[in-house]
């Protein structure tokens, strides 16, 4: 027997440890209507499988509706974690795949960096004030 597009979202979420409740809330739906989806109770709405694409980079399309390829588009089977960018640190987690294309998450890395390097450079304009301050000179 076949299996259907339910049961290929329920064998993804498990096998790549999908956060589930970040997954129907960012697909707008509730828990019992998430939980229906993958227990093949309800069919899944067409707009709701293009957000889940979408939302999974690396999740081929085509496997997911029709079971035909790989479940995963590239060649790493071992699972990615998922996690929304506003949690993410892409300087401290590049591994962390954010759902956004892979141009976004250069230019999410890039703007990681830069804020980092802006810190940086605030406290060490701050320690050159301090300094001013302990010599009797006013900044």
């Amino acid at each position: 027997m076949e299996e259907s597009i339910n049961q290929r979202l329920k064998k993804f979420v498990e096998e790549q440890s999908i956060n589930e409740p970040d997954t129907y809330k960012y697909l707008g739906t509730r828990r019992q209507v998430w939980n229906g989806w993958l227990n093949a109770e309800e069919a899944i709405p067409l707009n709701k499988v293009q957000k889940l694409i979408g939302r999974f980079s690396d999740l081929n399309a085509r496997w997911l509706l029709t079971g035909e390829g790989e479940m995963l588009l590239n060649s790493n089977k071992k699972n990615k974690s998922y996690k929304n960018i506003e949690n993410v640190d892409p300087i401290q987690e590049p591994h962390i795949t954010t759902y956004s294309c892979p141009d976004c998450i250069e230019k999410e890395r890039i703007i990681q960096a830069q804020k980092k390097t802006i810190e940086i450079q605030e406290k060490y304009i701050s320690s050159l004030e301090v300094g001013h301050e302990k010599n009797g000179k006013a900044v």
